[in-house]
C-alpha cells in the first residue's frame, strides 16, 4: 500500500523522539550505567542471541485488523538490565532482534528504524528506571528481580503505546488502537515479565544455571503456541459464522458486496477486496463494491452462469487470491483479496480456506441479491426499449431538482409520441411495431446528452428530460429528435417513415415532475392537432387547469338549475340594409368568477360529456325566441353554433326536430354554424348528420371560415348554405391589402358556390361600406350592436326597424 509522505514523516519523528528519551534516560541514570551484577564475557554474546531466538520464535494472535504479538523478549530484556552495561544491552538488542526482524520480514525502511528506535529507547528507559527503583529499595538480589519485573512489564506497555502511535500515523485512531492494545496485550505484558523473573531467578545463584532456566522456559513456550493457535481457530470459526448472518439481512446486491468486502477485508486482514459478479450471459463481469481505494484488483474471467457447473478451487496468483462464487445455477462471481495485513503480507493456507468458506456463504445472498436487481430493473424500465418507465422516469426527475448553472440555461420535460403508429401494427402487425419502438428508442438514447433521462411511457409516447444552455439548445434538440424519429426504418423488407409531435415544458425550480409531465404532455397534443411537428407548453393552449376542473362542477349545476343565460348579435342585410337575423351566444355569469369566457366553459363542456346538455339548452332558447320574435312582429332567422361533439351524436336531429315541432317554428329559420375545423371530422356519422339537417330543412353555415384546413370538397359536397368569414380577416380590411384580397376571393368563391356570404367583426361603418362594395351579402359585429339580453334585443329592433339601412340619421352602426 502506498502511504503518505506526511506519515513517514511523522514516523521519522516520533523515532528521534524515542532516541531523544534513550540519550536522556542514559545520560540521568543514577551511578551510571554499568552492570548491576557480572557476568562472563561470553554474556553479551548469548544475550543477543537469545533477543534473536525471540524475535525469531514470536508468533502472533489476529484479531480482526489487530495483531497480538507473543515474544519471550522480556527474558533477554531482563537478564541484560541485571548482567550488562545498560549501553551493551542496547547493541546486544539492536544486533540480535534487527538481524532477524531484517532477514525473515524484509521491513521497509522506515519500519526497521522504528524497531531501532523503539528497542533502544525499551533498554534505557528500563535501565534508568531499574536504578531509580534500586535506588531506594537496595540492590538486593529480591528488589533486582522484583523491580525489574515490575519496570520491564511497564516499559513493554509504554512500547506498545509508541506502536500504536506509530500506526496511527497511517491509520488514525491513536487512543482507540492504544485501548486495543492495552486491552488485548496488557495481560501478556505482565505474564511475560513475571515468566522473565522466574527464569532469570536461578541465575542470581550461579550465572551457569541460565541454560538450565530456558528449559521451563521452551515448555512454557511451546504450551502457550498451542494454546494460542486454538484461541485462533475459535476466532476464526466465530467470525466466519458470523458473516453470512451479516449479509443476509441486504436484499440489494450492492448492499451485499459493500458489506461483504468489508467483512472480507476484517476476516482475512486484507488490504484490497474486490467483489465480481455476472449479471447475465449477454454482460461481462461487473465490479460491485471494492473495500479501499488502492491499486484495483483486474477483473478475473468470469464466465455466465452455466447450471451444473462445478465449484473451481480458491487460487493464488502472486499476492492475490481469488475465490469463485457458485451456486446451484454456475458461477455468480468472484471474490479476490489482496494486500495482506499483519505481519506477512503473503496469505496463508489457513487463509485460503478462510477465503473458501467466505465464498461459499457468499454465493446465495450474491445470487439472490441479481434476482432482486433485476426484479427491481424490470419494475422500473420498460421490457421492450429497455428505456425507463413512466414511474422511474417521474422518481428520477424527483431526485434530481431542476438546478441550473446559470440563468440562461434550461430544464426541460419533452413529451413524444408517433403519428399513425396505429397504422404500422395494423398493417404489418404488432412484430413490427415493436421493432419500429426498438428503433426510435436507440435513435433516441443515441441523441441524449450525459445526465438526460430517456423514457418510454406507454404505447408510441416517449419522454426525455434535461438540461440546456438556452431555450434555442432545447428547440434544436427536440427538432433534432423528430427529425431522427422521422428517418426510414427498414422492416421485413419494408422502409417505414414515421413522423412524430413532440410537446416541451421548462421545469422550474420547485416543479413537481408529474406537472411538468401534464405540461409536456398538453404541448405535445397541440403540436399533433396543429401539424406543428413540436411546441412549447403555454397556459392558453391548457384546457386541463385545475381551474378547469373546478369549473366542471359549477358548469354541471348552472346548466342543472338554468344559469346558462343566452344573448343575441344581430345581423345586418348589407343589401337591403335590414336586420335580418341574429346569432345566439351562449353566456354564464358565475357568481363568484363573474362573467366565464365561452370558449373556456364550452371546452369543458366538450370535455367532460356536458356539451350535449349545454347544446339542448341554447336549441331551446333559439327555437323559442324565434316564435317569441314572430309574436312581437319580428320575422327573423337565428344561428346557434354546433360542436363537432353534436355531430357524432346520432339522436341531435331528433331533438331539433322535437324543439321545432314543439313551438311551431319553420326549420330554414333555424341556422347551424359548424366551424371549418369541425369539417375535420370527416366520418360516416357526422356526414350522415349533416345531410339529415339539410333534409330536415335548417341552414347549415361554415364558421370563422379562412382559419381552419377544409377542402373545397366539402364545401362542394356538404349541403351549407352559408359561409363566415372570420373576424381576424374583416377587422383590418381597410388598411391591409393582404386582408382585402381574402375578403374578396372568400366572397366571390361564396357565390360562385351558391352560398350566402356573412362577414364577422364589423366595428365600423367604412368597413360595412367595403364590404357591401364587395359584394358581401350579410355584416356583423360590434359596430352593428353589440351581443344583447332578450329583453333589451326586442328593445334595441324596435328602435331601429324603421331605419335600417346603412347611411341614414338611424344607422345601427352609429347607435
Amino acid at each position: 500500500m502506498s502511504r503518505p509522505t506526511s506519515a513517514v514523516t511523522r514516523v521519522v519523528l516520533l523515532d528521534g523522539a524515542l532516541l531523544a528519551v534513550a540519550i536522556g534516560a542514559l545520560l540521568a541514570s543514577p551511578g551510571g550505567t554499568g552492570a548491576l551484577r557480572s557476568a562472563p564475557w561470553w554474556a553479551p554474546l548469548a544475550l543477543a542471541v537469545a533477543f534473536g531466538v525471540s524475535e525469531h520464535a514470536v508468533f502472533h494472535l489476529e484479531h480482526r485488523r489487530e495483531a497480538i504479538t507473543v515474544s519471550l523478549s522480556e527474558v533477554p530484556s531482563l537478564y541484560a538490565l541485571v548482567f550488562l552495561d545498560i549501553r551493551l544491552a542496547i547493541v546486544a538488542r539492536l544486533i540480535g532482534s534487527l538481524v532477524v526482524v531484517w532477514v525473515e520480514r524484509r521491513p521497509s525502511i522506515h519500519k526497521l528504524l522504528f524497531n531501532a528506535a523503539l528497542f533502544t529507547f525499551e533498554i534505557a528507559l528500563c535501565g534508568l528506571l531499574m536504578r531509580v527503583l534500586l535506588g531506594v529499595t537496595g540492590h538486593t538480589a529480591t528488589w533486582q528481580i522484583v523491580g525489574g519485573v515490575a519496570v520491564v512489564g511497564v516499559v513493554t506497555t509504554v512500547g506498545g503505546f509508541a506502536v500504536s502511535a506509530a500506526i496511527a500515523q497511517f491509520e488514525g485512531g491513536f487512543v482507540e488502537k492504544s485501548i486495543g492494545t492495552l486491552r488485548s496485550s496488557g495481560w501478556l505484558y505482565v505474564l511475560n515479565s513475571t515468566v522473565a523473573g522466574l527464569i532469570v531467578t536461578p541465575s542470581l545463584v550461579n550465572p551457569w544455571l541460565i541454560p538450565l532456566a530456558f528449559v521451563p522456559v521452551a515448555i512454557f513456550w511451546i504450551y502457550v503456541q498451542r494454546q494460542a493457535s486454538l484461541s485462533q481457530h475459535l476466532s476464526d470459526v466465530q467470525a466466519l459464522q458470523g458473516f453470512s448472518g451479516r449479509v443476509a439481512g441486504e436484499p440489494d446486491v450492492d448492499g451485499i458486496g459493500r458489506i461483504a468486502v468489508v467483512e472480507a477485508a476484517r476476516l482475512l486482514r486484507a488490504r484490497r477486496v474486490t467483489l465480481f459478479v455476472v449479471e447475465d450471459a449477454n454482460r461481462p463481469a461487473d465490479l460491485v463494491a471494492r473495500a479501499s481505494v488502492d491499486v484495483p484488483i483486474p477483473a478475473p474471467q468470469l464466465a455466465p452462469p452455466d447450471p451444473g457447473e462445478t465449484s473451481e478451487p480458491t487460487v493464488r496468483i502472486g499476492r492475490v487470491c481469488i475465490a469463485p462464487l457458485v451456486t446451484d445455477g454456475g458461477m455468480v462471481g468472484a471474490l479476490a483479496v489482496a494486500g495482506r495485513h499483519g505481519v506477512t503480507d503473503w496469505f496463508t493456507d489457513a487463509d485460503l480456506e478462510r477465503l473458501r468458506i467466505i465464498a461459499e456463504q457468499l454465493a446465495a445472498p450474491i445470487a439472490r441479491g441479481l434476482l432482486h436487481r433485476q426484479l427491481e430493473y424490470d419494475a422500473s424500465h420498460d421490457s421492450l426499449t429497455g428505456l425507463e418507465n413512466r414511474p422511474s422516469f417521474e422518481r428520477t426527475l424527483t431526485g434530481t431538482p431542476a438546478t441550473l448553472p446559470d440563468e440562461s440555461a434550461v430544464a426541460f420535460v419533452a413529451m413524444l409520441d408517433l403519428d399513425r403508429f396505429k397504422e404500422v401494427n395494423d398493417t404489418l402487425g404488432h412484430h413490427a411495431g415493436d421493432v419500429l419502438l426498438i428503433e426510435v428508442a436507440r435513435r433516441l438514447a443515441t441523441l441524449a446528452e450525459p445526465g438526460d433521462v430517456v423514457a418510454r411511457f406507454a404505447g408510441d409516447e416517449f419522454a426525455v428530460a434535461g438540461t440546456r444552455s438556452d431555450h434555442d439548445a432545447v428547440d434544436e434538440f427536440v427538432r433534432g429528435c423528430t427529425a431522427s424519429i422521422s428517418r426510414p426504418v427498414r422492416i421485413d423488407g419494408f422502409e417505414l417513415v414515421v413522423n412524430a409531435s413532440a410537446g416541451i415544458a421548462e421545469r422550474s425550480v420547485g416543479m413537481e415532475p408529474a406537472e411538468a409531465i401534464r405540461h409536456a404532455d398538453i404541448a405535445m397534443y397541440h403540436a399533433k392537432a396543429n401539424h406543428l411537428g413540436h411546441d412549447h407548453y403555454r397556459p392558453e393552449i391548457d384546457r386541463r387547469t385545475p381551474a378547469r376542473l373546478s369549473m366542471l362542477g359549477d358548469l354541471r349545476a348552472a346548466l342543472e338549475h338554468g344559469e346558462i343565460d343566452v344573448h343575441f348579435q344581430p345581423k345586418l342585410d348589407l343589401v337591403t340594409g335590414a336586420i335580418c337575423g341574429a346569432e345566439v351566444l351562449a353566456r354564464w355569469h358565475h357568481h363568484s368568477r363573474g362573467w366565464v369566457a365561452p370558449d373556456d366553459f364550452v371546452a369543458v363542456a366538450e370535455q367532460s360529456g356536458l356539451i350535449r346538455q349545454l347544446t339542448d339548452l341554447v336549441l331551446d332558447r333559439t327555437v323559442r325566441t324565434i316564435a317569441d320574435l314572430d309574436a312581437l312582429g319580428h320575422r327573423l332567422g337565428l344561428a346557434m353554433n354546433l360542436s363537432a361533439h353534436d355531430l357524432l351524436d346520432e339522436l341531435l336531429c331528433d331533438r331539433i326536430e322535437r324543439h321545432l315541432d314543439l313551438h311551431g317554428v319553420d326549420p330554414t329559420r333555424l341556422t347551424l354554424e359548424i366551424t371549418e375545423g369541425t369539417l375535420l371530422y370527416d366520418s360516416p356519422r357526422t356526414r350522415a348528420t349533416i345531410s339529415r339537417l339539410h333534409d330536415i330543412g335548417v341552414h347549415l353555415s361554415i364558421d370563422d371560415f379562412g382559419t381552419g384546413y377544409s377542402s373545397l370538397t366539402y364545401l362542394r359536397d356538404l349541403p351549407v348554405s352559408e359561409l363566415k368569414i372570420d373576424r381576424s380577416f374583416v377587422t383590418n380590411l381597410i388598411v391591409e391589402a393582404q386582408d382585402e384580397t381574402i375578403v374578396r376571393s372568400t366572397i366571390d368563391l361564396g357565390h360562385n358556390l351558391g352560398l350566402h356570404v356573412v362577414a364577422e367583426g364589423v366595428e365600423t361603418n367604412d368597413v360595412a361600406t367595403r364590404l357591401r362594395t364587395l359584394g358581401c351579402d350579410i355584416a356583423q359585429g360590434y359596430g352593428i350592436c353589440r351581443p344583447l339580453p332578450y329583453d333589451q334585443l326586442t328593445t334595441w329592433l324596435a328602435n331601429t326597424s324603421l331605419a335600417p339601412r346603412l347611411g341614414h340619421t338611424a344607422n345601427p352602426l352609429h347607435q
